[in-house]
């Protein structure tokens, strides 16, 4: 099930996922991910947008109410422009303000659609690349957790390791050593 907005949601059977394209390019995200080569970076923020446009065309024919299938190609184009900037910049302090501008839409149409758009505020996506970030960069590096938290957009390693323990129920230190 893919959750859309305040309660809607647009189901696909396994069978049915199977026959679409979204299976070999998570494949291939979840791939590059985890190898960390040369651009890797790029090819996974690709292959998110392909999977985040091919489930909005998907979901648009199907009589939803929610603002994923009023959302016009422009608007979609824009949330995907606002989500390209947050990659781009999560190393540093970014607000929903920030990116609302930087596409040119009203604050609050932005979180309202972008909400609707990826179901998560604009703060949790931030949070969650940022944490992604110094995962990757955990198992990747020698660097120190004061190191990664300030490279993840952290300027408080007390903070990040909380954060980091609330969501993954382990400190940095602790999820280096596990994996």
């Amino acid at each position: 099930n893919l959750k859309l907005g305040e309660g809607k949601k647009c189901k696909w059977t396994k069978a049915e996922l199977e026959d679409t394209p979204l299976k070999a390019i998570t494949e291939n995200v979840i791939k590059e991910n985890f190898e960390c080569s040369y651009a890797s970076d790029i090819a996974v923020k690709s292959g998110c947008a392909q999977i985040l446009m091919h489930l909005l065309r998907e979901t648009e024919g199907e009589g939803n109410s929610n603002a994923v299938s009023e959302a016009t190609d422009e608007v979609i184009r824009l949330i995907y422009k606002a989500i390209e900037h947050i990659y781009n910049n999560f190393q540093r302090k970014i607000t929903a303000l920030e990116c609302s501008k930087e596409i040119g839409m009203s604050y609050s149409y932005f979180s309202r659609t972008f909400k609707s758009v990826t179901g998560k505020t604009f703060s949790e996506f931030l949070e969650d690349i940022r944490l992604d970030n110094a995962k990757k960069l955990l198992l990747t590096t020698d660097k120190t957790v004061a190191e990664i938290a300030f490279e993840s957009g952290y300027n408080d390693t007390c903070y990040f390791i909380a954060e980091f323990r609330k969501k993954s129920g382990v400190t940095p230190k602790q999820f280096k050593l596990r994996n």
